[in-house]
């Protein structure tokens, strides 16, 4: 690859992924501006995003949201 650059994406990476583990959870984060993200629409709203740079503190309440049980919907 070029420069450095992945030869893939993570939102291919998050793709192939979840098709071999259904169910499986991701976090992503870009360094793009939120609006490129969002024109791309490859981001399921269900998906935990960071936009960099973030603080620490952003990566663990992400990282253990994306971790506790789901929650049941509310009666």
């Amino acid at each position: 690859s070029k420069c450095g650059q992945p030869a893939m994406h993570g939102f291919e990476l998050m793709r192939q992924v979840s098709a071999m583990r259904p169910g499986i959870r991701v976090i992503l984060f870009s360094g793009q501006p939120d609006v490129t993200i969002k024109a791309m629409g490859v981001v399921p709203p269900s998906v935990p995003f960071l936009r960099k740079p973030f603080s620490l503190d952003a990566l663990v309440r992400t990282v253990c949201h994306t971790l506790s049980p789901p929650q049941p919907p509310p009666p």
